[in-house]
């Protein structure tokens, strides 16, 4: 016999899959993308740590941790109110938003797992695609470019180098 909880719980669980139903294929894309791209960061970083030679021990930070956790919940959220838009808000365009908001999305992680991949593999093809994309973001936006110099002094251990 079952109690209520779990009836309660069993009957939540397939009421919010029988609502993802419609659009799962994108939900679990979402999912499988930014998963790849919290492990190969992970990676990545423990690489860095290495090549950096620090004297502390590398260490695994829970806040990066809860930062993907609030990337995927953001993500799927994004991916159900676009398809509710598009199916009940909007449903006389003939354009698939929920498509659009998932590729963007996967995109995004995308290009951040060929980012981890060059600081794994040091791969020359995702090494010149990070350098110019760096290069391109500085050259078109001061600001982003100042965002992203930080963040690459942070992996480096403070020093921020400045480019021409």
């Amino acid at each position: 016999m079952t109690t209520s909880i779990e009836r309660i719980i069993s009957g939540g669980v397939a009421g919010l899959l029988g609502v993802i139903a419609p659009f799962q294929t994108m939900v679990l894309c979402v999912m499988v993308f930014i998963g790849i791209d919290f492990i190969t960061g992970i990676l990545a970083s423990y690489n860095r740590y290495k090549e950096a030679g620090k004297a502390k021990k590398w260490r695994f930070e829970s806040i990066k941790a809860w930062r993907t956790i609030y990337k995927l919940v953001f993500s799927l959220v994004a991916v159900i109110l676009t398809w509710v838009m598009q199916e009940y808000i909007i449903p006389f365009w003939d354009l698939k938003l929920v498509n659009i908001v998932t590729g963007f999305i996967c995109g995004v992680e995308f290009w951040s797992f060929l980012e981890n991949a060059a600081d794994i593999s040091h791969y020359k093809g995702f090494l010149w695609l990070k350098r110019i994309t760096k290069s391109k973001f500085a050259k078109y936006d001061d600001e982003i470019g100042e965002l992203l110099r930080e963040e690459e002094a942070k992996e480096n251990g403070g020093s921020i180098k400045k480019e021409d």
